[in-house]
């Protein structure tokens, strides 16, 4: 009879603590969906921020000398058969400051070298001019 009570009384506490426990795990779950979808809500916010009226856009520098040289010196091609110009092509880097920032635009700006009729605008996500970036 005592050990019929004492499991009975172990099987409820264990019932009980499978209760609370499933209780503790879905609060947790609901906590989380609630500030995620809290959380995504202010990110779209952001995004989709007014941009003041007063604020003005810099250009920091330009350069219009294209000083680099051909491989093979000029090619004369022969006038007979015009040739179709080439297209210019605009290519915009967004960048933004970090430590890898000015290793990365050399390298691509060392690509973009072989890329004939090419104007590369690069914008910088910060408020003044970078004095590395303009050289």
């Amino acid at each position: 009879m005592l050990v019929k009570m004492v499991y009975s009384f172990c099987r409820n506490v264990t019932r009980a603590r499978s209760f609370a426990m499933g209780v503790v795990i879905l609060f947790v779950v609901g906590v989380f969906f609630f500030n995620n979808s809290y959380m995504m809500a202010d990110d779209a916010s952001q995004d989709f921020a007014m941009i003041p009226v007063n604020d003005t856009m810099a250009v920091c520098f330009e350069s219009f000398d294209d000083t680099r040289k051909l491989l093979y010196g000029e090619v004369t091609a022969d006038s007979s058969t015009p040739e179709p110009a080439a297209p210019i092509i605009y290519f915009v880097t967004p960048t933004y400051p970090r430590r890898e920032q000015i290793a990365e635009i050399t390298r691509l700006g060392q690509t973009l070298m072989h890329v004939p009729y090419l104007h590369w605008i690069v914008a910088d996500d910060t408020d003044g001019c970078n004095r590395v970036l303009n050289s």
